[in-house]
């Protein structure tokens, strides 16, 4: 627990999202080293427009249920919906920056947890990048709980299940919306963008800013 430089307040637990925050998911750079722009696009509609992908990160069906669910939205190009689906885990890459930060937090009197969207069958393709798990002193996964961010049960469940005094926890998470519902779940939020420009904010969060709350967001 770490007490503010003002002496007006403190905070015990920074929540981190995982997914481009302490790892890389780049799917486009990924999708660009198969397929033309046109074939991406029909990709992505099938994989990302049908809404499967939230079910899966739900955990009410597995990849592998799925994906002839996503080969149907578009069956003339079944074998490269299957191709950018079967090797998604080479979108994924770690952040050297992750386990490093986590360890510092934690020297300095920090609880650290995490909140993050993902599902088994992204786990698997690539479990490298998540080399900083054990570094975390628990969370939550999306498809163990069965709901998703930005739904204001995953938040509910993260206040209860570690006794989060709101006020005195922090959330980083890249998507704005994310940032949106947990700061109406009154979990105050920073807006993850890269690791040099958010460690600051964060700092600032520690000392007893409140500049992060107002920080505009993109729609």
């Amino acid at each position: 627990m770490i007490e503010a430089g003002s002496g007006q307040k403190y905070i015990d637990t920074v929540i981190f999202d995982i997914g481009n925050v302490l790892m890389s998911f780049q799917w486009i750079p990924y999708m660009r080293t198969m397929f033309d722009e046109p074939m991406i696009r029909r990709v992505n509609r099938a994989i990302w427009g049908s809404g499967l992908w939230n079910e899966m990160d739900r955990g009410l069906k597995t990849g592998m249920e799925l994906l002839p669910e996503m080969q149907a939205r578009d069956p003339e190009i079944q074998d490269e919906i299957k191709q950018a689906f079967l090797h998604c885990g080479k979108c994924m890459h770690r952040m050297d920056y992750a386990a490093p930060w986590i360890r510092e937090l934690h020297q300095r009197g920090f609880r650290t947890l995490y909140l993050s969207n993902y599902s088994h069958y992204v786990m698997g393709r690539n479990p490298d990048v998540l080399y900083f798990l054990p570094e975390l002193d628990g969370g939550i996964f999306s498809c163990d709980v069965k709901t998703i961010k930005p739904e204001k049960k995953i938040f509910e469940i993260a206040k209860e299940r570690y006794s989060l005094n709101l006020e005195k926890s922090v959330f980083l998470d890249d998507n704005p919306e994310n940032v949106r519902a947990s700061r109406a779940f009154g979990l105050p939020a920073i807006r993850f963008t890269t690791y040099a420009e958010t460690r600051p904010k964060l700092e600032e969060t520690i000392l007893g800013s409140d500049q992060f709350v107002t920080e505009p967001l993109p729609d």
